[in-house]
Protein backbone atom coordinates (compact mmCIF):
# COMPACT_ATOMS: atom_id res chain seq x y z
CA UNK A 1 0.00 0.00 0.00
CA UNK A 2 2.87 2.38 0.81
CA UNK A 3 4.48 1.45 -2.45
CA UNK A 4 1.31 2.34 -4.37
CA UNK A 5 0.95 5.62 -2.55
CA UNK A 6 4.56 6.53 -3.35
CA UNK A 7 4.00 5.53 -6.99
CA UNK A 8 0.89 7.69 -7.27
CA UNK A 9 2.70 10.58 -5.80
CA UNK A 10 5.45 10.22 -8.31
CA UNK A 11 3.02 9.72 -11.29
CA UNK A 12 1.76 12.72 -13.13
CA UNK A 13 -1.97 13.67 -12.84
CA UNK A 14 -2.96 12.91 -16.45
CA UNK A 15 -1.69 9.43 -16.16
CA UNK A 16 -3.50 9.05 -12.87
CA UNK A 17 -6.73 10.19 -14.45
CA UNK A 18 -6.31 7.78 -17.37
CA UNK A 19 -5.53 4.95 -15.06
CA UNK A 20 -8.60 5.65 -12.92
CA UNK A 21 -10.77 5.98 -15.99
CA UNK A 22 -9.51 2.74 -17.49
CA UNK A 23 -9.96 1.00 -14.18
CA UNK A 24 -13.53 2.34 -13.92
CA UNK A 25 -14.34 1.21 -17.46
CA UNK A 26 -12.90 -2.23 -16.80
CA UNK A 27 -14.77 -2.48 -13.54
CA UNK A 28 -17.98 -1.53 -15.28
CA UNK A 29 -17.39 -4.18 -17.96
CA UNK A 30 -16.53 -6.77 -15.35
CA UNK A 31 -19.64 -5.90 -13.32
CA UNK A 32 -21.87 -6.17 -16.40
CA UNK A 33 -20.32 -9.50 -17.34
CA UNK A 34 -20.69 -10.77 -13.79
CA UNK A 35 -24.30 -9.60 -13.69
CA UNK A 36 -25.01 -11.26 -17.04
CA UNK A 37 -23.34 -14.48 -15.88
CA UNK A 38 -25.39 -14.50 -12.66
CA UNK A 39 -28.59 -13.91 -14.64
CA UNK A 40 -27.70 -16.71 -17.06
CA UNK A 41 -26.83 -19.07 -14.17
CA UNK A 42 -30.04 -18.28 -12.32
CA UNK A 43 -32.09 -18.78 -15.48
CA UNK A 44 -30.37 -22.08 -16.19
CA UNK A 45 -30.76 -23.24 -12.62
CA UNK A 46 -34.42 -22.27 -12.64
CA UNK A 47 -34.89 -24.15 -15.91
CA UNK A 48 -33.19 -27.24 -14.42
CA UNK A 49 -35.26 -27.05 -11.26
CA UNK A 50 -38.51 -26.61 -13.21
CA UNK A 51 -37.58 -29.52 -15.50
CA UNK A 52 -36.80 -31.73 -12.48
CA UNK A 53 -40.02 -30.65 -10.80
CA UNK A 54 -42.06 -31.44 -13.92
CA UNK A 55 -40.37 -34.86 -14.12
CA UNK A 56 -41.15 -35.56 -10.45
CA UNK A 57 -44.76 -34.46 -10.93
CA UNK A 58 -45.13 -36.70 -13.97
CA UNK A 59 -43.53 -39.61 -12.07
CA UNK A 60 -45.79 -39.01 -9.09
CA UNK A 61 -48.82 -38.95 -11.33
CA UNK A 62 -47.68 -42.15 -13.08
CA UNK A 63 -47.02 -43.85 -9.73
CA UNK A 64 -50.38 -42.72 -8.40
CA UNK A 65 -52.14 -43.97 -11.53
CA UNK A 66 -50.27 -47.27 -11.37
CA UNK A 67 -50.96 -47.69 -7.67
CA UNK A 68 -54.65 -46.82 -8.09
CA UNK A 69 -54.84 -49.15 -11.07
CA UNK A 70 -53.11 -51.93 -9.13
CA UNK A 71 -55.36 -51.34 -6.13
CA UNK A 72 -58.43 -51.41 -8.34
CA UNK A 73 -57.20 -54.51 -10.18
CA UNK A 74 -56.40 -56.17 -6.84
CA UNK A 75 -59.84 -55.28 -5.51
CA UNK A 76 -61.59 -56.51 -8.65
CA UNK A 77 -59.40 -59.61 -8.70
CA UNK A 78 -60.28 -60.32 -5.07
CA UNK A 79 -63.96 -59.89 -5.85
CA UNK A 80 -63.60 -62.03 -8.96
CA UNK A 81 -61.76 -64.78 -7.08
CA UNK A 82 -64.38 -64.70 -4.32
CA UNK A 83 -67.19 -64.95 -6.87
CA UNK A 84 -65.29 -67.62 -8.76
CA UNK A 85 -64.70 -69.59 -5.55
CA UNK A 86 -68.37 -69.24 -4.65
CA UNK A 87 -69.37 -70.38 -8.15
CA UNK A 88 -66.95 -73.28 -8.00
CA UNK A 89 -68.29 -74.23 -4.55
CA UNK A 90 -71.87 -74.08 -5.81
CA UNK A 91 -70.94 -76.07 -8.91
CA UNK A 92 -69.11 -78.71 -6.89
CA UNK A 93 -71.99 -78.93 -4.44
CA UNK A 94 -74.49 -79.24 -7.27
CA UNK A 95 -72.37 -81.78 -9.14
CA UNK A 96 -71.85 -83.72 -5.91
CA UNK A 97 -75.60 -83.68 -5.29
CA UNK A 98 -76.28 -84.86 -8.84
CA UNK A 99 -73.58 -87.53 -8.59
CA UNK A 100 -74.88 -88.73 -5.21
CA UNK A 101 -78.43 -88.79 -6.52
CA UNK A 102 -77.32 -90.72 -9.60
CA UNK A 103 -75.28 -93.07 -7.40
CA UNK A 104 -78.29 -93.67 -5.14
CA UNK A 105 -80.44 -94.41 -8.17
CA UNK A 106 -77.84 -96.78 -9.55
CA UNK A 107 -77.53 -98.51 -6.18
CA UNK A 108 -81.30 -98.82 -5.93
CA UNK A 109 -81.49 -100.20 -9.48
CA UNK A 110 -78.68 -102.64 -8.71
CA UNK A 111 -80.42 -103.74 -5.51
CA UNK A 112 -83.70 -104.28 -7.38
CA UNK A 113 -81.91 -106.15 -10.16
CA UNK A 114 -79.95 -108.24 -7.68
CA UNK A 115 -83.12 -109.01 -5.70
CA UNK A 116 -85.02 -110.05 -8.85
CA UNK A 117 -82.10 -112.11 -10.09
CA UNK A 118 -81.75 -113.62 -6.61
CA UNK A 119 -85.47 -114.53 -6.58
CA UNK A 120 -85.29 -116.12 -10.04
CA UNK A 121 -82.07 -117.97 -9.25
CA UNK A 122 -83.47 -119.05 -5.88
CA UNK A 123 -86.59 -120.51 -7.49
CA UNK A 124 -84.49 -122.32 -10.06
CA UNK A 125 -82.13 -123.51 -7.36
CA UNK A 126 -84.98 -124.75 -5.16
CA UNK A 127 -86.51 -126.62 -8.09
CA UNK A 128 -83.15 -128.12 -8.99
CA UNK A 129 -82.50 -128.97 -5.34
CA UNK A 130 -85.93 -130.67 -4.99
CA UNK A 131 -85.28 -132.69 -8.15
CA UNK A 132 -81.83 -133.65 -6.92
CA UNK A 133 -83.24 -134.65 -3.50
CA UNK A 134 -85.89 -136.82 -5.19
CA UNK A 135 -83.30 -138.46 -7.42
CA UNK A 136 -81.01 -139.02 -4.46
CA UNK A 137 -83.85 -140.50 -2.37
CA UNK A 138 -84.84 -142.87 -5.19
CA UNK A 139 -81.26 -143.88 -5.76
CA UNK A 140 -80.64 -144.39 -2.04
CA UNK A 141 -83.87 -146.42 -1.77
CA UNK A 142 -82.74 -148.59 -4.69
CA UNK A 143 -79.30 -149.10 -3.14
CA UNK A 144 -80.78 -149.84 0.32
CA UNK A 145 -83.35 -152.29 -1.13
CA UNK A 146 -80.67 -154.04 -3.15
CA UNK A 147 -78.40 -154.26 -0.14
CA UNK A 148 -81.28 -155.44 2.06
CA UNK A 149 -82.10 -158.20 -0.42
CA UNK A 150 -78.46 -159.27 -0.49
CA UNK A 151 -78.26 -159.33 3.32
CA UNK A 152 -81.57 -161.19 3.52
CA UNK A 153 -80.37 -163.83 1.04
CA UNK A 154 -77.15 -164.26 3.01
CA UNK A 155 -79.11 -164.58 6.26
CA UNK A 156 -81.44 -167.17 4.73
CA UNK A 157 -78.46 -169.19 3.51
CA UNK A 158 -76.87 -169.04 6.96
CA UNK A 159 -80.15 -170.02 8.66
CA UNK A 160 -80.61 -172.98 6.26
CA UNK A 161 -77.11 -174.22 6.99
CA UNK A 162 -77.60 -173.82 10.71
CA UNK A 163 -81.00 -175.58 10.69
CA UNK A 164 -79.65 -178.47 8.57
CA UNK A 165 -76.78 -178.76 11.03
CA UNK A 166 -79.21 -178.87 13.97
CA UNK A 167 -81.44 -181.45 12.21
CA UNK A 168 -78.46 -183.65 11.45
CA UNK A 169 -77.35 -183.35 15.02
CA UNK A 170 -80.81 -184.36 16.34
CA UNK A 171 -80.97 -187.29 13.92
CA UNK A 172 -77.54 -188.45 14.98
CA UNK A 173 -78.64 -188.38 18.66
CA UNK A 174 -81.80 -190.44 17.88
CA UNK A 175 -79.75 -193.04 16.03
CA UNK A 176 -77.32 -193.26 18.91
CA UNK A 177 -80.22 -193.70 21.44
CA UNK A 178 -81.76 -196.45 19.27
CA UNK A 179 -78.39 -198.17 19.05
CA UNK A 180 -77.97 -198.00 22.85
CA UNK A 181 -81.45 -199.46 23.40
CA UNK A 182 -80.75 -202.27 20.96
CA UNK A 183 -77.46 -202.98 22.71
CA UNK A 184 -79.17 -203.10 26.09
CA UNK A 185 -81.87 -205.42 24.70
CA UNK A 186 -79.21 -207.69 23.20
CA UNK A 187 -77.28 -207.70 26.45
CA UNK A 188 -80.43 -208.49 28.48
CA UNK A 189 -81.40 -211.28 26.09
CA UNK A 190 -77.83 -212.63 26.26
CA UNK A 191 -77.91 -212.56 30.02
CA UNK A 192 -81.30 -214.26 30.16
CA UNK A 193 -80.10 -217.01 27.82
CA UNK A 194 -76.91 -217.32 29.84
CA UNK A 195 -78.91 -217.60 33.04
CA UNK A 196 -81.21 -220.24 31.50
CA UNK A 197 -78.22 -222.33 30.28
CA UNK A 198 -76.35 -222.08 33.58
CA UNK A 199 -79.37 -222.52 35.80
CA UNK A 200 -78.43 -226.12 36.22
CA UNK A 201 -74.88 -225.30 37.16
CA UNK A 202 -73.52 -224.94 40.55
CA UNK A 203 -75.01 -222.27 42.69
CA UNK A 204 -71.60 -220.85 43.57
CA UNK A 205 -70.45 -220.90 39.98
CA UNK A 206 -73.78 -219.40 38.95
CA UNK A 207 -73.48 -216.66 41.47
CA UNK A 208 -69.92 -215.88 40.33
CA UNK A 209 -71.01 -215.75 36.74
CA UNK A 210 -74.00 -213.59 37.66
CA UNK A 211 -71.70 -211.23 39.49
CA UNK A 212 -69.37 -211.15 36.52
CA UNK A 213 -72.31 -210.46 34.19
CA UNK A 214 -73.53 -207.76 36.56
CA UNK A 215 -70.08 -206.20 36.69
CA UNK A 216 -69.87 -206.33 32.91
CA UNK A 217 -73.33 -204.75 32.64
CA UNK A 218 -72.39 -202.04 35.14
CA UNK A 219 -69.14 -201.36 33.26
CA UNK A 220 -71.02 -201.23 29.98
CA UNK A 221 -73.61 -198.91 31.52
CA UNK A 222 -70.97 -196.56 32.92
CA UNK A 223 -69.14 -196.66 29.61
CA UNK A 224 -72.29 -195.73 27.74
CA UNK A 225 -73.03 -192.96 30.29
CA UNK A 226 -69.50 -191.56 29.80
CA UNK A 227 -69.99 -191.67 26.03
CA UNK A 228 -73.31 -189.82 26.47
CA UNK A 229 -71.70 -187.18 28.68
CA UNK A 230 -68.86 -186.72 26.20
CA UNK A 231 -71.29 -186.33 23.35
CA UNK A 232 -73.34 -183.76 25.29
CA UNK A 233 -70.17 -181.81 26.14
CA UNK A 234 -68.99 -181.96 22.53
CA UNK A 235 -72.43 -180.77 21.37
CA UNK A 236 -72.19 -177.91 23.88
CA UNK A 237 -68.72 -176.96 22.57
CA UNK A 238 -69.93 -177.12 18.97
CA UNK A 239 -72.95 -174.92 19.82
CA UNK A 240 -70.74 -172.42 21.63
CA UNK A 241 -68.30 -172.31 18.72
CA UNK A 242 -71.22 -171.82 16.32
CA UNK A 243 -72.50 -168.93 18.43
CA UNK A 244 -69.04 -167.34 18.45
CA UNK A 245 -68.77 -167.76 14.71
CA UNK A 246 -72.24 -166.24 14.24
CA UNK A 247 -71.24 -163.23 16.39
CA UNK A 248 -68.09 -162.80 14.29
CA UNK A 249 -70.12 -163.06 11.10
CA UNK A 250 -72.56 -160.44 12.43
CA UNK A 251 -69.65 -158.16 13.41
CA UNK A 252 -68.07 -158.61 9.96
CA UNK A 253 -71.43 -157.90 8.32
CA UNK A 254 -71.90 -154.76 10.39
CA UNK A 255 -68.40 -153.51 9.59
CA UNK A 256 -68.90 -154.21 5.90
CA UNK A 257 -72.27 -152.43 5.92
CA UNK A 258 -70.69 -149.44 7.72
CA UNK A 259 -67.91 -149.27 5.10
CA UNK A 260 -70.47 -149.43 2.31
CA UNK A 261 -72.55 -146.67 3.90
CA UNK A 262 -69.44 -144.46 4.42
CA UNK A 263 -68.33 -145.03 0.85
CA UNK A 264 -71.81 -144.25 -0.39
CA UNK A 265 -71.99 -141.12 1.78
CA UNK A 266 -68.62 -139.87 0.49
CA UNK A 267 -69.62 -140.54 -3.09
CA UNK A 268 -72.93 -138.73 -2.63
CA UNK A 269 -71.16 -135.86 -0.84
CA UNK A 270 -68.64 -135.49 -3.69
CA UNK A 271 -71.45 -135.57 -6.23
CA UNK A 272 -73.36 -132.84 -4.34
CA UNK A 273 -70.19 -130.72 -4.08
CA UNK A 274 -69.53 -131.07 -7.81
CA UNK A 275 -73.15 -130.22 -8.56
CA UNK A 276 -72.97 -127.16 -6.29
CA UNK A 277 -69.72 -126.05 -7.94
CA UNK A 278 -71.27 -126.36 -11.37
CA UNK A 279 -74.35 -124.43 -10.25
CA UNK A 280 -72.18 -121.70 -8.70
CA UNK A 281 -70.02 -121.47 -11.82
CA UNK A 282 -73.13 -121.18 -13.92
CA UNK A 283 -74.56 -118.49 -11.63
CA UNK A 284 -71.23 -116.57 -11.59
CA UNK A 285 -70.99 -116.82 -15.33
CA UNK A 286 -74.54 -115.56 -15.65
CA UNK A 287 -73.94 -112.68 -13.23
CA UNK A 288 -70.68 -111.79 -15.00
CA UNK A 289 -72.43 -111.85 -18.33
CA UNK A 290 -75.21 -109.66 -16.92
CA UNK A 291 -72.63 -107.20 -15.54
CA UNK A 292 -70.81 -107.09 -18.87
CA UNK A 293 -74.08 -106.52 -20.70
CA UNK A 294 -75.00 -103.74 -18.27
CA UNK A 295 -71.56 -102.14 -18.62
CA UNK A 296 -71.74 -102.33 -22.41
CA UNK A 297 -75.22 -100.86 -22.39
CA UNK A 298 -74.18 -98.04 -20.05
CA UNK A 299 -71.13 -97.31 -22.18
CA UNK A 300 -73.23 -97.33 -25.33
CA UNK A 301 -75.91 -95.09 -23.79
CA UNK A 302 -73.28 -92.71 -22.38
CA UNK A 303 -71.46 -92.52 -25.72
CA UNK A 304 -74.75 -91.98 -27.52
CA UNK A 305 -75.73 -89.30 -25.06
CA UNK A 306 -72.33 -87.51 -25.07
CA UNK A 307 -71.41 -88.10 -28.71
CA UNK A 308 -70.70 -84.47 -29.54
CA UNK A 309 -68.16 -82.81 -31.81
CA UNK A 310 -66.09 -81.80 -28.79
CA UNK A 311 -65.97 -85.37 -27.44
CA UNK A 312 -65.11 -86.77 -30.86
CA UNK A 313 -62.31 -84.22 -31.23
CA UNK A 314 -61.05 -85.14 -27.76
CA UNK A 315 -61.10 -88.84 -28.65
CA UNK A 316 -59.21 -88.15 -31.87
CA UNK A 317 -56.60 -86.18 -29.94
CA UNK A 318 -56.22 -89.03 -27.46
CA UNK A 319 -55.82 -91.55 -30.26
CA UNK A 320 -53.25 -89.33 -31.93
CA UNK A 321 -51.39 -88.92 -28.63
CA UNK A 322 -51.34 -92.70 -28.16
CA UNK A 323 -49.98 -93.16 -31.67
CA UNK A 324 -47.32 -90.49 -31.17
CA UNK A 325 -46.22 -91.86 -27.79
CA UNK A 326 -42.82 -93.56 -27.65
CA UNK A 327 -41.02 -95.85 -25.25
CA UNK A 328 -39.09 -93.04 -23.58
CA UNK A 329 -42.38 -91.44 -22.47
CA UNK A 330 -43.16 -94.35 -20.15
CA UNK A 331 -42.96 -93.59 -16.46
CA UNK A 332 -40.24 -96.17 -15.78
CA UNK A 333 -38.03 -94.85 -18.58
CA UNK A 334 -38.69 -91.23 -17.60
CA UNK A 335 -37.77 -92.07 -14.02
CA UNK A 336 -34.51 -93.74 -15.03
CA UNK A 337 -33.54 -90.84 -17.32
CA UNK A 338 -34.44 -88.24 -14.67
CA UNK A 339 -32.40 -90.04 -11.99
CA UNK A 340 -29.46 -90.24 -14.40
CA UNK A 341 -29.72 -86.50 -15.14
CA UNK A 342 -30.01 -85.70 -11.45
CA UNK A 343 -26.90 -87.70 -10.55
CA UNK A 344 -24.83 -86.70 -13.57
CA UNK A 345 -25.51 -83.07 -14.56
CA UNK A 346 -24.97 -79.87 -12.53
CA UNK A 347 -26.77 -77.35 -14.75
CA UNK A 348 -29.95 -75.99 -13.17
CA UNK A 349 -32.09 -76.46 -16.32
CA UNK A 350 -31.27 -80.19 -16.49
CA UNK A 351 -31.87 -80.56 -12.74
CA UNK A 352 -35.23 -78.76 -12.97
CA UNK A 353 -36.35 -80.92 -15.93
CA UNK A 354 -35.28 -84.09 -14.08
CA UNK A 355 -37.19 -83.02 -10.95
CA UNK A 356 -40.32 -82.35 -13.01
CA UNK A 357 -40.16 -85.85 -14.52
CA UNK A 358 -39.55 -87.38 -11.07
CA UNK A 359 -42.49 -85.46 -9.62
CA UNK A 360 -44.85 -86.88 -12.25
CA UNK A 361 -43.44 -90.42 -11.93
CA UNK A 362 -43.54 -90.55 -8.11
CA UNK A 363 -47.04 -89.06 -8.07
CA UNK A 364 -48.51 -91.67 -10.42
CA UNK A 365 -46.58 -94.92 -9.82
CA UNK A 366 -45.55 -96.90 -6.73
CA UNK A 367 -42.94 -98.86 -8.72
CA UNK A 368 -41.23 -95.59 -9.67
CA UNK A 369 -41.20 -94.61 -5.97
CA UNK A 370 -39.46 -97.86 -5.06
CA UNK A 371 -36.94 -97.46 -7.92
CA UNK A 372 -36.31 -93.90 -6.75
CA UNK A 373 -35.68 -95.08 -3.19
CA UNK A 374 -33.29 -97.82 -4.36
CA UNK A 375 -31.30 -95.51 -6.67
CA UNK A 376 -29.88 -93.35 -3.86
CA UNK A 377 -31.10 -90.10 -5.45
CA UNK A 378 -32.89 -88.95 -2.27
CA UNK A 379 -29.59 -87.94 -0.65
CA UNK A 380 -28.74 -85.99 -3.82
CA UNK A 381 -32.08 -84.14 -3.58
CA UNK A 382 -31.39 -83.12 0.03
CA UNK A 383 -27.89 -81.94 -0.91
CA UNK A 384 -29.42 -79.98 -3.79
CA UNK A 385 -31.94 -78.34 -1.43
CA UNK A 386 -29.19 -77.32 1.00
CA UNK A 387 -27.10 -75.80 -1.82
CA UNK A 388 -29.90 -73.58 -3.21
CA UNK A 389 -30.41 -69.92 -2.37
CA UNK A 390 -33.56 -67.73 -2.44
CA UNK A 391 -33.48 -66.85 -6.12
CA UNK A 392 -36.52 -67.64 -8.25
CA UNK A 393 -34.90 -70.55 -10.21
CA UNK A 394 -33.57 -72.09 -7.00
CA UNK A 395 -36.97 -71.73 -5.35
CA UNK A 396 -38.51 -73.51 -8.33
CA UNK A 397 -35.98 -76.33 -7.90
CA UNK A 398 -36.70 -76.55 -4.15
CA UNK A 399 -40.46 -76.63 -4.77
CA UNK A 400 -40.22 -79.59 -7.17
CA UNK A 401 -37.67 -81.35 -4.93
CA UNK A 402 -39.97 -81.03 -1.89
CA UNK A 403 -42.89 -82.29 -4.00
CA UNK A 404 -40.86 -85.37 -5.01
CA UNK A 405 -39.99 -86.06 -1.36
CA UNK A 406 -43.64 -85.53 -0.40
CA UNK A 407 -44.78 -88.07 -3.02
CA UNK A 408 -42.23 -90.56 -1.67
CA UNK A 409 -43.33 -89.99 1.93
CA UNK A 410 -46.98 -90.62 1.04
CA UNK A 411 -46.03 -94.19 0.04
CA UNK A 412 -45.54 -96.26 3.19
CA UNK A 413 -42.71 -98.39 1.73
CA UNK A 414 -40.52 -95.36 0.86
CA UNK A 415 -41.38 -92.96 3.72
CA UNK A 416 -38.73 -94.51 5.98
CA UNK A 417 -36.07 -93.99 3.29
CA UNK A 418 -36.81 -90.24 3.20
CA UNK A 419 -36.54 -89.97 6.97
CA UNK A 420 -33.33 -92.03 7.20
CA UNK A 421 -31.33 -89.47 5.16
CA UNK A 422 -28.81 -87.68 7.35
CA UNK A 423 -30.00 -84.29 8.71
CA UNK A 424 -33.29 -84.59 6.82
CA UNK A 425 -35.39 -83.12 9.69
CA UNK A 426 -32.93 -80.22 10.19
CA UNK A 427 -33.13 -79.41 6.48
CA UNK A 428 -36.95 -79.38 6.60
CA UNK A 429 -36.95 -77.14 9.69
CA UNK A 430 -34.57 -74.70 7.98
CA UNK A 431 -36.88 -74.58 4.94
CA UNK A 432 -39.85 -73.87 7.23
CA UNK A 433 -37.99 -70.99 8.87
CA UNK A 434 -36.73 -69.53 5.59
CA UNK A 435 -39.94 -69.74 3.48
CA UNK A 436 -42.56 -68.51 5.95
CA UNK A 437 -43.42 -65.27 4.07
CA UNK A 438 -47.05 -64.44 3.36
CA UNK A 439 -48.41 -64.78 -0.18
CA UNK A 440 -48.70 -61.71 -2.40
CA UNK A 441 -46.10 -61.52 -5.12
CA UNK A 442 -44.65 -64.31 -7.18
CA UNK A 443 -41.64 -64.96 -4.97
CA UNK A 444 -43.66 -65.01 -1.76
CA UNK A 445 -46.27 -67.26 -3.36
CA UNK A 446 -43.61 -69.81 -4.27
CA UNK A 447 -42.17 -69.48 -0.79
CA UNK A 448 -45.58 -70.15 0.71
CA UNK A 449 -45.96 -73.21 -1.48
CA UNK A 450 -42.59 -74.50 -0.27
CA UNK A 451 -43.60 -73.80 3.34
CA UNK A 452 -46.91 -75.72 3.16
CA UNK A 453 -45.36 -78.65 1.27
CA UNK A 454 -42.54 -78.85 3.84
CA UNK A 455 -45.08 -78.86 6.69
CA UNK A 456 -47.05 -81.65 5.02
CA UNK A 457 -43.85 -83.66 4.48
CA UNK A 458 -42.77 -83.28 8.12
CA UNK A 459 -46.28 -84.18 9.36
CA UNK A 460 -46.41 -87.36 7.25
CA UNK A 461 -42.94 -88.40 8.46
CA UNK A 462 -44.06 -87.85 12.07
CA UNK A 463 -47.05 -90.21 11.79
CA UNK A 464 -44.86 -93.02 13.15
CA UNK A 465 -44.76 -92.64 16.99
CA UNK A 466 -41.09 -93.61 17.12
CA UNK A 467 -40.20 -91.05 14.43
CA UNK A 468 -42.24 -88.36 16.24
CA UNK A 469 -40.36 -89.10 19.47
CA UNK A 470 -37.02 -88.83 17.66
CA UNK A 471 -38.04 -85.49 16.10
CA UNK A 472 -39.10 -84.14 19.50
CA UNK A 473 -35.75 -85.27 20.87
CA UNK A 474 -33.75 -83.19 18.34
CA UNK A 475 -32.21 -80.14 20.12
CA UNK A 476 -34.30 -76.95 19.67
CA UNK A 477 -36.60 -78.62 17.12
CA UNK A 478 -39.74 -78.07 19.23
CA UNK A 479 -38.79 -74.43 19.91
CA UNK A 480 -38.22 -73.76 16.21
CA UNK A 481 -41.59 -75.26 15.28
CA UNK A 482 -43.36 -73.21 17.96
CA UNK A 483 -41.64 -70.01 16.85
CA UNK A 484 -42.73 -70.65 13.27
CA UNK A 485 -46.28 -71.32 14.50
CA UNK A 486 -46.38 -68.08 16.53
CA UNK A 487 -45.15 -66.02 13.59
CA UNK A 488 -47.60 -67.70 11.19
CA UNK A 489 -50.52 -67.27 13.63
CA UNK A 490 -49.66 -63.57 14.13
CA UNK A 491 -49.55 -62.99 10.37
CA UNK A 492 -52.80 -64.88 9.95
CA UNK A 493 -54.48 -62.73 12.59
CA UNK A 494 -53.22 -59.54 10.91
CA UNK A 495 -54.46 -60.74 7.52
CA UNK A 496 -57.80 -61.69 9.07
CA UNK A 497 -58.22 -58.24 10.64
CA UNK A 498 -57.25 -56.54 7.38
CA UNK A 499 -59.68 -58.72 5.45
CA UNK A 500 -62.45 -58.07 7.95
CA UNK A 501 -61.94 -54.32 7.75
CA UNK A 502 -61.95 -54.47 3.94
CA UNK A 503 -65.10 -56.56 3.93
CA UNK A 504 -66.77 -54.19 6.40
CA UNK A 505 -65.98 -51.22 4.17
CA UNK A 506 -67.26 -53.08 1.11
CA UNK A 507 -70.37 -54.12 3.01
CA UNK A 508 -70.94 -50.52 4.10
CA UNK A 509 -70.51 -49.24 0.54
CA UNK A 510 -72.39 -52.01 -1.27
CA UNK A 511 -74.85 -52.87 1.48
CA UNK A 512 -73.89 -56.59 1.43
CA UNK A 513 -73.22 -58.97 4.33
CA UNK A 514 -69.69 -60.24 4.92
CA UNK A 515 -68.67 -63.53 6.53
CA UNK A 516 -65.55 -64.05 8.60
CA UNK A 517 -63.47 -67.19 8.12
CA UNK A 518 -61.55 -68.74 10.99
CA UNK A 519 -58.73 -71.19 10.92
CA UNK A 520 -59.66 -74.74 11.85
CA UNK A 521 -57.36 -77.16 13.61
CA UNK A 522 -56.34 -79.71 11.06
CA UNK A 523 -55.32 -83.28 11.88
CA UNK A 524 -55.51 -85.04 8.55
CA UNK A 525 -51.93 -86.20 7.98
CA UNK A 526 -53.05 -89.82 8.12
CA UNK A 527 -55.63 -89.16 5.37
CA UNK A 528 -53.05 -87.87 2.88
CA UNK A 529 -52.51 -90.83 0.55
CA UNK A 530 -50.76 -91.25 -2.83
CA UNK A 531 -52.66 -90.14 -5.92
CA UNK A 532 -52.87 -93.68 -7.32
CA UNK A 533 -55.10 -94.68 -4.37
CA UNK A 534 -58.55 -93.56 -5.52
CA UNK A 535 -60.70 -93.27 -2.39
CA UNK A 536 -63.23 -90.70 -1.29
CA UNK A 537 -61.53 -90.41 2.11
CA UNK A 538 -58.23 -89.27 0.57
CA UNK A 539 -57.17 -85.74 1.50
CA UNK A 540 -55.21 -83.41 -0.74
CA UNK A 541 -52.25 -81.37 0.42
CA UNK A 542 -52.97 -78.37 2.64
CA UNK A 543 -52.30 -74.97 1.05
CA UNK A 544 -53.05 -72.70 4.04
CA UNK A 545 -49.87 -71.95 6.06
CA UNK A 546 -51.61 -71.84 9.45
CA UNK A 547 -53.41 -75.14 8.89
CA UNK A 548 -50.16 -76.70 7.67
CA UNK A 549 -48.13 -75.74 10.75
CA UNK A 550 -51.08 -76.74 12.99
CA UNK A 551 -51.08 -80.17 11.32
CA UNK A 552 -47.35 -80.52 12.15
CA UNK A 553 -47.96 -79.62 15.79
CA UNK A 554 -50.96 -81.97 16.06
CA UNK A 555 -48.95 -84.84 14.59
CA UNK A 556 -46.06 -84.20 17.01
CA UNK A 557 -48.56 -83.78 19.93
CA UNK A 558 -47.34 -80.25 20.72
CA UNK A 559 -49.45 -77.67 22.52
CA UNK A 560 -50.28 -74.43 20.72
Amino acid sequence: ATFCKQATKTVSPPLHIQANLQMYVKNECLYKKKTAAVVIQSAYRGYKVRTWYRTICVSVVVIQRWYRTWQMVHLWRTLYLAKKQAAVTIQTAFRGMVARRLTKRKCAARKIQSFLQMAVHRQNFLKLKAAIVILQSYYRMYRARRQYLTYRKSALILQQHFRSYMVKKCQRGDVQRIQRRNMQAIIEEFTEQKQLKNMRANTAITQVKVERVFRFTAAAYHHLAAIKIQRSYRAHLVLKSAQNQINMVIYIQRWFRTQLLCKKYHQDHQKIIKLQQRIRLWLNHRNRAASIIQALWRGYSWRKKNSTAKMRALQQRLDQANKDSHGENKLCNRTAIAIDYLLKYKHISYILAALKHLEVATRLSSVCCENMAQSGAILTIFILIRSCNRSIPCMEVIRYAIQVLLNLSKYEKTAKVVYDVENSVDTLLELMQIYKEKAGDKVAHKGGSIFTKTCCLLAILALDPRTAMEIRGIPKAVDRIRNVYKLTARKHNMDTKRTCSTQMMNAFVNGSVFSQTTAVRTKVASRIKPDWILKKSNMKEIVDPLNAIQMVMDTLSLAY
